[in-house]
Parts: structure tokens; C-alpha cells; sequence
């Protein structure tokens, strides 16, 4: 019973943190650019779901629009991410 309830819970946990994960790789990799916020999420979704399908993700609920999102206001909100205004 205490496995089961332990897997249970690493399936549970494990796709959030991977999307956390997948967006600082992107953020790191691409840290010198500015990007819109929209399109932020898209390239991040599309960075995720390759790294799935070449095997480098586990869970594919990491691609989860949702769950980047919320990775990014969160890196937002504890000041790793700063937003900056369009000009114009």
C-alpha cells in the first residue's frame, strides 16, 4: 500500500516540477532575448513536447499550457522574471 501511494504521488508531483524544469531550460537558454509573453508560452509548450517526444520528458502533462503558465507568473512574482513594457 505505501508504494502504491508513493507512485501515486511522484505522478502527481513529477509533472509540475518538469514544467518548472523545461521553463528555466528555456529562459536559460534564451536569456538574452526579449520575447512576448504570448509567444513565451507557445516556445516553451513546443520545447517541452520535443524533449517528450525525444524521450528527455517523462510526463507528457509537463507540455500543459496550464502548467507553464503558471511557472512563468510564479518566476515572475519572486523576481527571476522581469516584465517590460512595449514601447509605443
Amino acid at each position: 500500500m505505501q508504494a502504491y501511494s508513493h507512485s501515486y504521488l511522484c505522478n502527481l508531483i513529477m509533472p509540475l516540477v518538469e514544467s518548472y524544469w523545461l521553463s528555466l531550460v528555456y529562459l536559460i537558454d534564451n536569456k538574452d532575448q526579449e520575447i512576448d509573453e504570448d509567444s513565451l508560452y507557445f516556445r516553451i509548450q513546443w520545447l517541452a513536447e520535443t524533449l517528450h517526444e525525444e524521450g528527455q520528458c517523462r510526463f507528457y502533462e509537463s507540455c500543459s499550457l496550464d502548467l507553464i503558465t503558471n511557472a512563468i507568473r510564479k518566476f515572475t512574482k519572486i523576481g527571476f522574471l522581469e516584465r517590460s513594457e512595449k514601447p509605443g
